[in-house]
């Protein structure tokens, strides 16, 4: 916080963001776009407000396309792009299904070869009071550098002290809640699986086959659930930002917002605002109002950070706090946060189907131009594709 009022503070969201250096050859240009609308709108809040202060930056996965972050990648994909939002600003960071990837191949089985143990207390892992002491393995690239991770000095401001975590700020009477849910597309590992040209093949070989991976994914899971059931039992702040890479429908309906809430005590409810943000499809959209007498969003699909694949509307999520309350200050279709559509350039008007099939495809379930998309029906306006046209599963 700051000596100013509570609506001086505010965060950002954004999601699939990570195109440049790795994902389809217009993933980068579209990636750079949505970075500019973020500088800018940090820029003129500040310009319009002296005591403007951005808290941090949450990134909902899918950071690094098309199969997760190798050496170079945090200056190429992330440092290059973000610049000052990258060195001035803590980012706070859970896996999509593309992190885990053939780039990252041993982050899900690291008992093999892992680079950080933790086993308790004094362990060098989380602290004098940490949330387990049971023994842990690391091995992931993206994971913190006192975790085993990559990167360096380069990544400082990017954070992801494990798959799952919580963070508070008793100054805000806030707190976020990181989940790893990517146990419910356990097919979709890597982008498209772990075939012979597989995203993930190098994740199974890693594990010795797919029934480890498959055993690893349902674990980060319910460490997820363990955390979000502890800090909901606890209900130690009014505003709660939850994270996570998927919308309902790809984890079996679950509704991560209406699962802390299911187990926050009645009493405890009252004056709780509880904020669900996820990605995986690459658009902005509310998804649900769901809180009585407030009619801003509570669950936010925020995948439309440019890394993939042209959909529109692009942008990211900014909350700020009225009242001791986090409150939407911009999101769809609020142009400030939101691209609407892309600026014109000959890569992007030259793009074809043709060129989506062989560019995008091979690498993702997840878009739905591509035969093996997963997913229900959506609704996109692409630049290469007519305006509203419909795709089914």
């Amino acid at each position: 916080g700051n000596p100013g009022k509570l609506s001086d503070n505010y965060y950002l969201v954004i999601g699939d963001n990570g195109g440049c250096a790795g994902g389809c050859d217009g993933c980068c240009d579209w990636q750079k776009q949505v970075a500019a609308r973020m500088k800018a709108y940090v820029d003129n809040r500040k310009n319009e407000n002296t005591n403007s202060t951005l808290l941090f930056i949450i990134l909902v996965g899918d950071n690094f396309y098309w199969n997760g972050v190798s050496a170079g990648r945090f200056e190429e994909t992330w440092q290059d792009i973000y610049k000052e939002l990258a060195t001035d600003y803590p980012w706070f960071v859970i896996m999509g299904n593309h992190d885990f990837g053939n780039s990252d191949p041993e982050g899900l089985c690291p008992f093999f070869n892992p680079r950080m143990v933790c086993s308790g207390p004094g362990s060098g892992c989380g602290g004098a009071r940490p949330f387990s002491n049971q023994t842990q393995t690391y091995a992931c690239n993206q994971l913190n550098v006192d975790k085993g991770g990559i990167g360096g000095n380069t990544r400082t401001n990017f954070h992801m002290p494990d798959f799952m975590y919580f963070y508070t700020i008793p100054d805000l009477d806030f707190e976020m809640i990181g989940m790893d849910y990517n146990y419910y597309d356990f097919e979709g590992l890597g982008g498209n699986g772990y075939g012979p040209t597989g995203g993930a093949r190098d994740v199974a070989k890693a594990c010795g086959g797919t029934d480890r991976v498959k055993d690893s994914l349902s674990r980060l899971r319910d460490a997820s659930n363990k955390i979000l059931k502890i800090r909901a039992d606890a209900a130690a702040s009014k505003n709660v930002a939850i994270f996570s890479h998927y919308p309902d429908w790809a984890q079996e309906g679950i509704n991560l917002r209406q699962k802390f809430l299911d187990e926050v005590h009645n009493l405890d409810k009252q004056g709780m605002r509880v904020l669900n943000f996820y990605g995986h499809t690459h658009i902005q959209q509310c998804d649900r109002h769901a809180e009585a007498n407030y009619s801003g969003c509570t669950d936010f699909l925020t995948g439309g950070g440019g890394g993939c694949c042209g959909d529109t509307p692009a942008g990211f999520v900014a909350i700020t706090f009225e009242n001791g309350k986090q409150t939407t200050e911009c999101f769809d279709p609020d142009e400030r946060c939101t691209i609407p559509a892309w600026t014109s350039s000959s890569l992007i008007q030259n793009k074809k189907t043709a060129a989506v099939s062989n560019d995008v495809c091979p690498h993702t379930l997840d878009d739905p131009r591509c035969p093996a998309y997963k997913g229900p029906l959506k609704i996109f306006n692409h630049p290469w594709t007519l305006s509203g046209t419909q795709f089914h599963a």
